[in-house]
C-alpha cells in the first residue's frame, strides 16, 4: 500500500474490507488518519437511508464537513462498513473542495478565512455528536486545532484570541510529520506583513 495523502487521490487497498464490529471500523479510521490525514475517501461513500434519517437534525446543520458526519454516524448503525479497491471518481472541483480558488487575493483571503470558520464551527458540532455517543473525538480535535492554528496565521489577525494551548499542542501533533507545517506557528505572533506574504505563499500554491 502507497503512502499518500488523500486530498486528490483514493486511498488504495490491496483487497477489499469488511468490517462489521464498531471498534473495528473506528481502529480502521484511526489508521487512516495517522497513515493518510485523512478518514476515508470521501468522494466515493455510499451509506444506508437510516442512518441519515435518524442523523437528519444534525445533517440539517452541517455543509463543509457533512461527509465526514456521515461516515461516522455509519459508524454507530449495526451495519457493516465495506471498503473496496476499485476506484469509482476522480478529484471533484466546487465550491466546497478542501481548496479555495479564486483569480483575486483578497477575495481568496476572505473565502479562506470564512471557509476555516465554517470548518471550525462543524467540526465542532461533530465532536459533540461524537462526545455524545461515546466515541473518540482525538481526530477531530486535531483537525479543529489545525484550522484554529491557519485562521490565526492569516493577516490581520484574525481569531488569535481563540487560541489556546491545546490548541497549539494538538496542532504539533496533527503536523508531527512536516516540520515546515510546525514552524508555521510562529505567523501567529509574526508582524502583519509576514502574515500577508505568507498567505501569498499559501494562495499561490491553490490557485
Amino acid at each position: 500500500m502507497r503512502r499518500e495523502k488523500i486530498l486528490s487521490c483514493p486511498i488504495k487497498l490491496n483487497h477489499p474490507l469488511l468490517l462489521n464490529i464498531r471498534e473495528e471500523k473506528i481502529r480502521y479510521i484511526r489508521k487512516l488518519f495517522s497513515d493518510y490525514y485523512t478518514i476515508y475517501n470521501n468522494s466515493s461513500i455510499s451509506i444506508e437511508r437510516s442512518v441519515i434519517m435518524r442523523n437528519k437534525e444534525y445533517i440539517k446543520k452541517l455543509t463543509y464537513a457533512l461527509d465526514i458526519f456521515l461516515y461516522y454516524s455509519s459508524i454507530l448503525s449495526n451495519k457493516g462498513a465495506f471498503f473496496d479497491t476499485e476506484i469509482l471518481t476522480k478529484q471533484r472541483i466546487h465550491k466546497f473542495n478542501t481548496k479555495v480558488r479564486d483569480e483575486n487575493f483578497y477575495k481568496w483571503l476572505s473565502k479562506m478565512k470564512e471557509r476555516l470558520e465554517n470548518s471550525i464551527e462543524e467540526f465542532t458540532l461533530i465532536q459533540k455528536f461524537l462526545i455524545e455517543n461515546k466515541i473518540d473525538d482525538k481526530i477531530i480535535r486535531l483537525i479543529i486545532a489545525d484550522r484554529k492554528v491557519c485562521l490565526a496565521r492569516l493577516p490581520n489577525g484574525y481569531a488569535r484570541r481563540n487560541l489556546n494551548i491545546k490548541d497549539l499542542f494538538y496542532y504539533v501533533i496533527f503536523h508531527k510529520r512536516n516540520i515546515k507545517d510546525i514552524l508555521q506557528l510562529f505567523l501567529i505572533i509574526a508582524p502583519n506583513t509576514f502574515r500577508l506574504k505568507s498567505s501569498k505563499k499559501w494562495y499561490e500554491v491553490e490557485a
